[in-house]
């Protein structure tokens, strides 16, 4: 079991860069969405938008866990305290997947905003843990924890600005902050792992 379990964490750790690329293109669907809907004075063009956006943070968090092989190698505590709360999101991302489709399908429950408010404050000390420990620790590269602090600051507007911007502003401008967040990790982790298989190639290789 715990062969298993390693070699399941190991595989997360391996898709990380591109479960981050699949949340950059669902949120930036999402942050358009917004802002032609602002344009036009409308509230949305797409009804299954919602549980869209959620799938790509999903992915995200999914990201994120692969990242937390590294850092519970080197902080057992931080590491398993990080996917206690990226399990807590994960679980309340598909409760809320699953409600808003049952919405859109006319299917009206309560149970939407508990998932709703779950998704936001487990997703939100997710990445604020992840923020600080790229900041403070070597178990991945620093500028991916700025990253996510970027991202946490994105999702604290679209939460406090309701009395200031519109829903559509919102979602714009904080989406879109969320989608470059999530490219910019894809690019940094993709470029450190195609470093790291060229030079595992480069000492592979015998020496005639």
């Amino acid at each position: 079991m715990s062969i298993i379990s390693k070699q399941y964490w190991k595989a997360l750790e391996a898709w990380s860069p591109t479960l981050f690329f699949v949340g950059f293109v669902l949120e930036l669907i999402f942050a358009l969405n917004h802002g032609a809907a602002y344009l036009v004075e409308s509230v949305t063009f797409f009804d299954w938008i919602y549980p869209t956006v959620i799938v790509g943070r999903l992915a995200v968090l999914l990201g994120l866990a692969g990242l937390s092989v590294g850092l519970i190698e080197l902080h057992p505590r931080i590491g398993k305290l990080s996917r206690v709360l990226l399990s807590g999101a994960m679980v309340f991302a598909v409760g809320l997947i699953a409600t808003s489709i049952l919405q859109n399908l006319g299917v009206t429950t309560p149970l939407i905003a508990v998932f709703g408010a779950g998704t936001v404050v487990f997703t939100l000390l997710s990445f604020i843990l992840f923020g600080i420990a790229g900041l403070r620790t070597d178990a991945f590269p620093t500028v991916v924890g700025g990253l996510m602090l970027v991202a946490s600051v994105a999702i604290l507007f679209v939460l406090l600005g309701s009395g200031t911007f519109s829903t559509n502003i919102r979602g714009a401008v904080g989406e879109s902050v969320n989608a470059i967040a999530f490219l910019a990790v894809w690019y940094v982790l993709r470029s450190r792992s195609t470093a790291t298989t060229t030079t595992e190639q480069v000492t592979d290789t015998p020496i005639e």
